[in-house]
């Protein structure tokens, strides 16, 4: 889930004015967005930290937990990073199996968080594979 994470870590850092946010701010607000995805923030960040998309800066002046801030390299969007990082986006699996279902190309996250939360709602849990099959030959149908 690499990808979502790298837009959800987007998402707050806009929130925040462009500022690098805690791993506990994503966290909230991945919990808020894609309850699901929550327990996959900080290996994703570690992924994309690992691929050159995002820096983790450790400042000295604050608190142990606000010590540690990430912030994205660059900009761009998800849809161009799956293209860059084929890797990070065969990682992102369910990123990958929506938009390959449904358009055959990277999709907008949004939309990927759309449909996961029409099938997993507000679930800390992920859905079975077949449960988003299903969902999405329902929803071509």
């Amino acid at each position: 889930m690499p990808l979502m994470i790298y837009h959800l870590l987007r998402e707050v850092q806009e929130i925040h004015r462009g500022r690098p946010v805690t791993q506990a701010q994503v966290e909230a607000h991945v919990r808020e967005v894609l309850p699901m995805a929550e327990h996959n923030v900080q290996s994703g960040l570690e992924r994309l930290a690992a691929a050159g998309l995002v820096d983790r800066i450790t400042l000295d002046r604050f608190t142990e937990e606000e010590r540690e801030v990430w912030r994205t390299r660059e900009s761009a969007p998800v849809e161009l990073l799956a293209a860059r990082h084929p890797g990070l986006y065969d990682e992102s699996f369910f990123y990958f199996l929506i938009s390959q279902k449904v358009a055959n190309r990277p999709l907008p996250p949004r939309k990927v968080i759309r449909i996961l939360r029409e099938v997993a709602g507000r679930s800390r849990e992920m859905p079975a594979m077949a449960d988003v099959l299903r969902h999405l030959d329902a929803r071509a149908a």
